[in-house]
């Protein structure tokens, strides 16, 4: 098959963009996590390297390393839910459901991937925690 023709395909467009990763995939079996680097991304989709095989079909969450600086001085990341559409042994593919920015500490995810550091809070409790939120609230009204 040829691959420029799957390309022309596309929705939209992939971006050739490589940032650190840190992403985090649960479940029945297992929790799997690790760091990696973007390889392409697009508004649909990420594209990055991984640890390990990932099981596809399943629910995975990225923080990217944004390389842009917000007002020019505090670092971000994107922080992505989403569902594996493939992967193999050293690459996922996630389909991007919801996204959101976060500040990062000045250290960021450069030197998380050199460390053994492990979050005070797992980033899958903080995103689902941000997302319970609205849901309580709405109801209590």
């Amino acid at each position: 098959m040829d691959m420029k023709a799957v390309r022309e395909r596309r929705a939209c467009p992939r971006f050739p963009i490589e940032q650190s990763v840190r992403y985090k995939q649960i479940s029945a079996d297992a929790v799997l996590e690790g760091v990696g680097m973007t390889l392409n991304m697009s508004r649909d989709g990420i594209l990055f390297t991984t640890e390990q095989a990932l099981s596809p079909d399943t629910h995975a969450i990225v923080e990217v390393s944004w390389p842009v600086l917000l007002e020019g001085r505090t670092p971000l990341k994107l922080v992505v839910r989403g569902c594996t559409v493939w992967c193999d042994e050293a690459k996922a593919a996630i389909r991007i459901q919801h996204h959101e920015f976060h500040t990062k500490a000045t250290q960021g995810l450069s030197q998380f991937a050199t460390s053994n550091h492990q979050p005070k809070k797992p980033i899958v409790q903080a995103v689902e925690a941000k997302q319970e939120w609205p849901e309580k609230r709405r109801r209590g009204r």
